[in-house]
């Protein structure tokens, strides 16, 4: 509503139609507004979406590569864990990825495979990393950690989301990655821990096969209807 107040007590017919245009205008804008709104949230939303598909098609690929490992010649746990690391690195946004687990005793982490890129090496073996590790161990669930590091006289924002890497009930450690300016969302950790479940698995494939192999030769028959 727009209300005009006329100390004298008359409006002219003009005046009428000046106010009139003058509301008219203003709520042409308040509906342009609302449609540039609408139109920025359906951005947003197709922004998303496609961030969303674009992280599922990431770890589609890298699961179907730790596939090929596990089905490939004979491989080390080391390969199968070097198989997701340095693609993490390599082809997405990712300036770190590693894969480590505690010691029995609780107190020290060991570092099994790691890829980056300076200079964020030292967050690797950094006591901020030893208890996003024992975040996951713990909880077998993913976890995320944030810190500030120093780097050329800035304030950097690292990023950590930490995944089992476990197959049944057999728990192999951690697999994290790092980032400055990317978010985890809900897509990407799912894509993660589905990563790491995958990376469990060969690795429990590789065991099973690598005691096989110890024990001598065995020929299994399977057949399918």
């Amino acid at each position: 509503m727009v209300t005009v107040i006329e100390p004298e007590g008359t409006i002219s017919d003009e005046t009428v139609q000046l106010i009139e245009l003058f509301a008219e205008s203003v709520r042409a804008a308040f509906m342009q507004a609302d449609r540039e709104a609408t139109l920025r949230e359906r951005r947003a939303e197709l922004e998303r979406q496609q961030a969303a598909l674009e992280a599922t098609d990431q770890f589609n690929r890298l699961i179907r590569e730790v596939i090929g490992v596990v089905l490939g010649p004979a491989s080390s746990q080391s390969e199968i864990e070097s198989a997701v690391c340095e693609p993490l690195v390599s082809d997405t946004d990712y300036i770190a990825a590693w894969t480590a687990s505690c010691q029995a005793n609780g107190m020290d982490v060991r570092t099994k495979q790691t890829a980056s890129t300076t200079p964020v090496v030292e967050l690797v073996d950094s006591p901020f990393a030893e208890r996003l590790i024992r975040a996951v161990e713990t909880t077998a669930d993913p976890a995320i950690h944030s810190r500030q590091l120093h780097a050329e006289e800035e304030r950097t924002e690292i990023h950590i989301l930490g995944v089992p890497i476990a197959y049944g009930s057999h728990a192999f450690g951690v697999l994290a990655v790092a980032a400055t300016d990317r978010s985890f969302s809900d897509p990407v950790r799912q894509g993660l821990a589905l990563l790491g479940e995958a990376v469990g698995f060969a690795i429990a494939a590789e065991q099973r096969r690598t005691t096989l192999a110890a024990q001598g030769t065995v020929e299994a028959t399977f057949a399918f209807r």
